[in-house]
């Protein structure tokens, strides 16, 4: 989260589209070998044991991003009617 916020002065949770489309991670060829997933035998015994300490979901983040995506789906939805 960076420095920015919106009009209900709540911290902007994601980067603007700009930003975030000219991530290397946008411009994988999808026809290319990257997306292979091979044939493969695994033995799940061998993997170590995962030890994961969950608090529970952080609800102000989750709410704060549900009320942005809502937003501007209301925004694109008024944007394609007018």
């Amino acid at each position: 989260i960076d420095d920015r916020k919106d009009i209900m002065g709540i911290p902007i949770p994601y980067d603007k589209p700009g930003v975030v489309l000219r991530d290397p991670s946008c411009s994988i060829d999808l026809n290319g070998n990257e997306w292979e997933i091979n044939d493969s035998i695994f033995n799940c015994d061998t993997l170590p044991p995962c030890n994961v300490k969950c608090t529970g979901p952080r609800k102000t983040r989750i709410k704060s991003a549900s009320d942005q995506c809502g937003c501007t789906l209301e925004w694109y939805l008024h944007s394609k009617w007018m």
